[in-house]
């Protein structure tokens, strides 16, 4: 039971003693004779014996268990109080913001189930260390303007149109560079693609008028510098979708359509950097390309 003073628990004391009740069973069962009630009074006193018992190892088994969530309670916040004195806690704002865009750079929000959650997602991640942290990361744009949708995206949830939505909310004004490997049915590449006059980086694969209509309804892309189409298909880009992109210098791409169909791109100048992006097979047309572009300044 429970000491009424300090709270602690009080061995239970039993009625019977074991050897003693043992030895007296065996002398019951030698004797010509038996007393039916010493027998059963003996039986009362062991069962009551083994409810005692039972109570009192539950009450152990309770206070083990309180005795453990305080270990790991007390546990949790020596970690907290070591955290607090660690020497990243001294950094000033501005270098800390330089660190986290310089380890965030590189590594695209990425939309997708099978990404690591760590680097797919590193300023929720960062964000997540502590309050400080948090306010950090959500004050630099930069850091929620690298999104990209690969192929494994699961349109059937709507926790990251969420994500998405606070990631752009977040970037604020900031352009942005986007990765987008499936089409307008998806509603994730329906956001991006609202978004598109703050375009200034755009990875694309299959570009498609039928993929993109809404980049078909005389869109322009005022920032857009870089586009990269990852064409793996038989089908030629259709080149003409970015005709408004009046920034546009460099164009990598997989697939070359002829030059009559390229619309107005002939204003932007084909990257030499970007020949390993180039099938061999396609190497030729692009050249062709590029003598009828005008030579333009390096950015």
């Amino acid at each position: 039971m429970a000491c009424p003073s300090c709270g602690g628990i009080k061995p239970y004391r039993g009625r019977c003693d074991p050897g003693n009740v043992s030895t007296r069973i065996n002398t019951m069962l030698r004797a010509s004779s038996l007393s039916p009630s010493s027998a059963l009074q003996i039986q009362r006193d062991v069962e009551d014996d083994v409810r005692g018992f039972d109570w009192e190892i539950s009450q152990l088994r309770s206070r083990l268990l309180y005795l453990e969530e305080q270990q790991e309670l007390l546990t949790k916040h020596d970690e907290q109080l070591k955290s607090l004195s660690a020497p990243i806690r001294r950094l000033p704002v501005e270098l800390l913001t330089h660190i986290f865009v310089a380890v965030c750079d590189g590594h695209p929000i990425t939309f997708a189930a099978r990404v690591p959650e760590k680097i797919g997602r590193l300023p929720f991640t960062l964000a997540s260390v502590c309050s400080g942290w948090r306010q950090i990361v959500i004050d630099i744009p930069r850091l929620w303007s690298n999104l990209q949708i690969p192929y494994e995206y699961n349109s059937n949830h709507s926790c990251p149109e969420q994500q998405l939505r606070l990631c752009l909310v977040r970037s604020k004004s900031h352009a942005l560079s986007v990765g987008l490997w499936d089409g307008e049915k998806s509603p994730l590449v329906r956001q991006f693609v609202e978004e598109s006059a703050r375009w200034q980086h755009a990875m694309i694969a299959y570009l498609l008028e039928e993929e993109f209509p809404s980049l078909a309804s005389r869109k322009s892309f005022p920032l857009l510098e870089t586009l990269d189409i990852r064409q793996h298909s038989f089908r030629d880009p259709h080149l003409f979708l970015f005709n408004s992109a009046p920034r546009l210098y460099s164009l990598k791409t997989t697939k070359l359509p002829p030059p009559e169909k390229t619309g107005s791109l002939h204003s932007a100048q084909s990257d030499h950097r970007s020949r390993d992006y180039l099938w061999k097979k396609h190497l030729q047309r692009r050249d062709h390309l590029q003598r009828r572009a005008p030579q333009l300044p390096e950015p």
